[in-house]
C-alpha cells in the first residue's frame, strides 16, 4: 500500500500547544462517515489523501467506497459508493493508488471476484479457475496482487495482474502487499514470501523465502515499501499464542539490524499493516488495561505507540485498527465514536508554523503567514486556547504567496484574514496545522 518519494518532515505543534510525551506527531481525527449502514473501515490511503475501503449501507450489505477530499476521477467530494459487479451483493475495497484506481473484491455468497475500479466503473479481473478470486493492493504502475483459487483442486495461489488485465501464477500462497519497484510480498506455506521482477537486496529474481519470526510458527507479510522493507504478524502457531508485529530489512535501519526485527513489546499481543517508506509502522495491539479492547499503534524509531494517546483534540473518539499509512503521514483505519458507532477515520499529523507572522489589520481582522512548502496544501485550525474552551473552531485553506530568499509564505484564501469577535489577545488563540 506504499507509494511515493522519500522525504522527511517535522511533526510538531506551535504556539502553546505541547509535544507529546513521546515527542512523536499528534493528529486530528477526520470521521469518513458510511454509506447510510451504522459502521465503515478504511483500508488504504494514497499520496492525495484519497481512502478505499468498505461500508454498510441501508440494505445492510456492504458496499466498496472511494473517500475523496475533492471531487475527482467524475467522483464527488466525500465518500463514492463504488458497489458491488452486477450479480454480486457485497464489495470491499483494500488498495488505491496515486492515480485514484482502486482494487478489491466483490461477493455473493462463498464466490467473490477480484475488481478494479476506476473512477465510478468497476472491471472484473481474470481469475485462475476457482470460486475464491481477491484482489488486496494496487501500485503506482496500476499492478494489482492477490490470490485466485485453482479450478478443481482446493489451492489458493498468489497472483498479479498487469495494467491490461493479464494474470500471472505466483504459485501457492497469497500475494498482500507491492511496492513501486512491483516486488511482492505475502505468506506461502505458513512462511513470509518475497517475489522480486529482478535480483534486489542480495536476493534472486523469483520467489524468495524470508522464513519466520524467530520462534515463531507462522508469519504473514501484509506490506512493502519501496525501500524492500517490509512488515506483517507472526504466530506461535498454538491456540491462544500472541501475535508478533515484525519488521524485515534489507539491511540494517532504525537502529534494528537486517532481517527479521520484533517490535512488538513484552507480552504484547499485536498486528501490522503497513509501513511507509519513512519506515514507520501502523496496525493494532490488544490493551490489557482496556478490557483488551483493540488499540490502534504507531511505530516509528524509539518504540511503539498507542494512537490514543495521539489525538487530544478528539478525546472521545477510541481508535481501534490503523491500516495504512502514507508519506506524509496521514493514517487511515477505523474508530468507535461518541455515539458507539464504528467508522472509517483518517488522522493527519500536525505539522509546525514555521516563523509565523500575526498582524492586526483592523478591528476583529488578523493576517496570518508562515513558511510552507510549494507543493503542499496546507489547512489551518483557530480556536480558543486549550484552557480557554468556548468558541467554535474554524479551519482554512491556505495559498501559497510569493516568499523572501526562495521560501514561500502562505496565507488564508478568504481575504488573508480571520476574522475574530471583538479584539481578544490573538496569540491567546491556538493554530494547527495539517499538510497535504
Amino acid at each position: 500500500m506504499t507509494e511515493g518519494n522519500v522525504f522527511v518532515f517535522s511533526l510538531v505543534l506551535a504556539l502553546g500547544i505541547s509535544f507529546t510525551a513521546y515527542g512523536v506527531s499528534q493528529y486530528l481525527v477526520t470521521d469518513l462517515g458510511t454509506l447510510g449502514g451504522p459502521s465503515s473501515y478504511a483500508r488504504a490511503i494514497n499520496m492525495h489523501g484519497e481512502v478505499a475501503g468498505y461500508s454498510n449501507t441501508l440494505d445492510g450489505n456492504n458496499h466498496a467506497f472511494l473517500w475523496l477530499p475533492e471531487a475527482a476521477y467524475g467522483l464527488m467530494e466525500e465518500m463514492n459508493d463504488l458497489g458491488p459487479l452486477p450479480g454480486y451483493l457485497d464489495s470491499f475495497a483494500s488498495g488505491v493508488n496515486s492515480s485514484g484506481e482502486v482494487a478489491g473484491k466483490s461477493e455473493f455468497g462463498i464466490t467473490s471476484t477480484a475488481v478494479s475500479w476506476q473512477g465510478p466503473t468497476g472491471y472484473e479481473l481474470d481469475r485462475l479457475g476457482g470460486e475464491l478470486c481477491v484482489a488486496e493492493d494496487i501500485n503506482i504502475n496500476a499492478r494489482i496482487v492477490g490470490y485466485s483459487e485453482m479450478p478443481d483442486i482446493e489451492e489458493v495461489h498468489a497472483v498479479y495482474w498487469e495494467e491490461n488485465g493479464t494474470i500471472h501464477d505466483l504459485g501457492l500462497g497469497k500475494a498482500y502487499g507491492i511496492n513501486s519497484n512491483n516486488e511482492i510480498v505475502g505468506r506461502r506455506n505458513d512462511r513470509v514470501f518475497l517475489w522480486l521482477p529482478a535480483g534486489s537486496y542480495g536476493l534472486p529474481a523469483g520467489m524468495n523465502d524470508l522464513g519466520t519470526l524467530l520462534g515463531y510458527g507462522w508469519s504473514v507479510a501484509e506490506d512493502i515499501n519501496d525501500l524492500g522493507q517490509i512488515t506483517g504478524t507472526a504466530n506461535g502457531g498454538l491456540a491462544g499464542s500472541p501475535n508478533r508485529v515484525f519488521l524485515w530489512l534489507p539491511e540494517p535501519a532504525y537502529g534494528l539490524s537486517a532481517g527479521m526485527n520484533d517490535l512488538t513489546g513484552l507480552n504484547m499481543i499485536a498486528s501490522a499493516y503497513s509501513v511507509n517508506n519513512l519506515g514507520q509502522v501502523v496496525g493494532e495491539f490488544e490493551d490489557k488495561e482496556d478490557n483488551h479492547e483493540l488499540h490502534a499503534f504507531l511505530w516509528e524509531e524509539g518504540g511503539l505507540y498507542d494512537i490514543n494517546d495521539l489525538i487530544p483534540y478528539n478525546p472521545d473518539w477510541k481508535i481501534s485498527s490503523a491500516e495504512d499509512i502514507n508519506d506524509l503521514g496521514q493514517v487511515v483505519g477505523c474508530g468507535i465514536n461518541p455515539e458507539g458507532q464504528t467508522h472509517a477515520v483518517l488522522l493527519t499529523p500536525l505539522v509546525p508554523l514555521m516563523n509565523l507572522q500575526i498582524e492586526l489589520i483592523e478591528t476583529g481582522a488578523t493576517h496570518l503567514s508562515w513558511e510552507g512548502k510549494l507543493d503542499r496544501i496546507y489547512e489551518v485550525y483557530i480556536g480558543d486556547a486549550p484552557d480557554q474552551p468556548g468558541e467554535t473552531p474554524i479551519w482554512f485553506l491556505a495559498d501559497a504567496l510569493p516568499g523572501v530568499d526562495g521560501q514561500m509564505m502562505w496565507a488564508d484564501t478568504g481575504g488573508a484574514t480571520w476574522l475574530h469577535p471583538g479584539n481578544p489577545l490573538v496569540r491567546k488563540r491556538f493554530y494547527l496545522v495539517s499538510e497535504r
